[in-house]
């Protein structure tokens, strides 16, 4: 399956693209350019790899949005690669796939402040 070309991750849109640079020979996958919101995968990886690595930068898109940048306790590189690589490798054992639909009844602000209780999840009630 092809990678989206963008994703809204927070209240942030970032654009997706797959290069034909030098990542790799500099020892990266990918990077995200917080400021341009912008997230760059190398064309040279597997389809595999290339959703590890985007799982991986969406991380660190979130942890961005919600820690302070000085906080000693951000995830590590380590941390980062074995939270996606699980998350990924989740999904695809469990034929869930790399994108998954939902389509809730509520509005973020509710969901935040009262979960997914009363919402509907593709057309049937919510698991909790």
């Amino acid at each position: 399956m092809e990678l989206p070309k963008e994703l809204i991750i927070g209240p942030l849109t970032y654009s997706i693209e797959i290069i034909d640079g030098d990542l790799i020979d500099s020892g990266l996958y990918g990077q995200t350019n917080f400021r341009t919101q912008k997230i760059q995968i190398d064309s040279k990886l597997s389809n595999d790899m290339k959703w590890v690595t985007l799982f991986h930068e969406v991380i660190h898109c979130i942890e961005a949005q919600h820690r302070d940048p000085v906080d000693e306790d951000q995830f590590t590189e380590e941390e980062m690669t074995w939270l996606s690589n699980s998350f990924y490798l989740c999904l695809k054992e469990n034929n869930l796939g790399v994108t998954i639909e939902c389509n809730l009844d509520l509005d973020s602000e509710d969901i935040f402040e009262n979960g997914f209780e009363s919402g509907t999840m593709n057309g049937s009630e919510s698991p909790n």
